[in-house]
């Protein structure tokens, strides 16, 4: 991955704040690229992380890390196949949908009750999937309309940014899943696709955190361009 897009200067005299993670996967390995981009922008803080799979836990506990997170910003990693490798047990496609649409009910129902009681800026991203699931042609759907279901309930929430699996193409990364260690510990990327994660993350979290932009429009008229263009309009070539 070659990213080369983030280039924000540092804003100094701003608080560290804490990034604390919950996800549906091990998502350690983001902290080194999101701590070099926070360094970066002028933010650095603390990463902290909730224990392993404790999404829900952690959303609905105001005594959880999330929970108690004042002053920073929150973080949920979700990856929608994980709802299905937590109930292998299910005996059919049915079940599975069915388990599947529980939980999309359940999220919904607790990021609404977190940015209830709490002003902190929450992050949830949609993570890629795995290659494997993708293939089967109906769960990519089953996928894709959890997703959208989600955002759409989630839309418009103050101090709530959404990250889809578009916000990935702009970095792209070959080979980003790895199916090994997915495997055996449940850390399904490569570490240049948490790389990519973790850049993302410090661009929402930078575009959260910042204030607005300050804009004076001026009269340009015969200054930055020739011409008047309220009047000959932009298309009209100066004489």
């Amino acid at each position: 991955m070659n990213d080369g897009q983030l280039r924000i200067e540092p804003v100094s005299g701003l608080p560290a704040r804490r990034i604390a993670i919950a996800a549906t996967f091990t998502a350690e390995p983001v902290e080194e690229a999101l701590a070099f981009w926070m360094e970066e922008i002028g933010r650095p803080g603390s990463i902290e992380f909730a224990p392993y799979n404790q999404v829900f836990q952690q959303l609905l506990d105001p005594n959880s890390l999330l929970g108690r997170n004042r002053q920073g910003i929150n973080v949920v990693l979700l990856r929608v196949e994980d709802w299905q490798r937590f109930h292998e047990s299910a005996n059919s496609r049915r079940d599975l949908e069915s388990i599947l649409v529980q939980n999309t009910a359940d999220l919904i129902n607790a990021v609404q009750s977190t940015v209830a009681r709490s002003s902190t800026p929450l992050i949830v991203a949609f993570c890629p999937n795995s290659p494997v699931e993708l293939t089967d042609p109906a769960l990519r759907k089953v996928y894709a309309g959890i997703e959208n279901q989600i955002a759409a309930a989630l839309d418009q929430i103050p101090n709530l940014c959404l990250i889809r699996p578009d916000d990935f193409r702009n970095y792209p990364v070959d080979n980003g899943y790895d199916p090994q260690r997915d495997q055996l510990g449940h850390i399904p990327y490569t570490p240049l696709l948490y790389a990519a994660l973790g850049t993302i993350l410090a661009r929402k979290i930078h575009a959260l955190t910042s204030p607005p932009s300050k804009v004076i429009v001026l009269d340009c008229d015969n200054t930055i361009w020739k011409g008047v263009v309220g009047e000959e309009g932009i298309d009209r070539k100066s004489t």
